[in-house]
């Protein structure tokens, strides 16, 4: 677990440095993560998706985009926020991934936030995240044609803090633990929807979840 912003410094000027610091790791991270996922998609052999049925070509590969409503409650005490403090606002983002094997597959996304919100005196907004995911895919079975799914492996988020009565901001930027489960229908051969939870910052002082929907295609 690695963290690029210090949490106790409260000066803007400070906690800025820190967070362009964290930011230079982002290109690396997301060169890595891509790197990985189309390795394996190269290397990725037959095998079938869990509940794809005998009128479904084999698919080793898939992409596909969502949309979500982020939760972000920061660490008690950052720029003044106590345990209650919580920004909410819509995002975003798109992934890829690659099958391992009959029920795993190796995915990495990229999520961003639309906007901003506030709460009291603090105001938040999702700069960006970046994830590797292992995913474990459970057939439902036919006719309904739905997927069971959980996911876990780790994100990198950056989220930029400011107070709005003064100029004091902070860009925090962390690497931590993340976690989902959530639900897909095959509504053709090819495509996919799904509706999901994820935790991008499990075992963190910081919380940052996200309810979305979306689609996907497999290859």
């Amino acid at each position: 677990m690695i963290s690029h912003t210090r949490s106790s410094q409260k000066s803007s000027t400070t906690t800025k440095s820190q967070g362009a610091c964290g930011q230079r790791y982002i290109p690396s991270v997301l060169i890595g993560l891509f790197a990985t996922v189309l390795s394996a998609a190269v290397s990725a052999q037959g095998g079938g998706w869990t509940f794809e049925g005998t009128d479904v070509t084999r698919h080793n590969v898939y992409a596909g985009a969502f949309l979500s409503r982020w939760t972000f409650e920061p660490e008690s005490g950052l720029l003044g926020a106590d345990s209650g403090t919580s920004m909410q606002s819509a995002g975003g983002g798109v992934f890829i991934g690659a099958q391992l094997s009959r029920q795993l597959t190796l995915e990495t996304r990229a999520m961003t936030g639309f906007s901003e919100d506030s709460d009291d005196d603090l105001e938040a907004e999702l700069e960006h995240s970046l994830s590797a995911l292992a995913r474990l895919n459970f057939d439902l079975g036919l006719p309904t044609r739905n997927e069971l799914y959980i996911m876990g492996g780790l994100t990198a988020y950056t989220v930029e803090i400011s107070e709005t009565n003064n100029d004091s901001s902070l860009t925090r930027s962390e690497m931590a633990p993340a976690a989902g489960v959530g639900i897909t229908h095959r509504v053709s051969p090819s495509m996919w929807i799904f509706a999901e939870y994820f935790n991008q910052a499990v075992f963190r002082e910081d919380d940052l979840d996200s309810i979305g929907l979306g689609g996907m295609v497999r290859f």
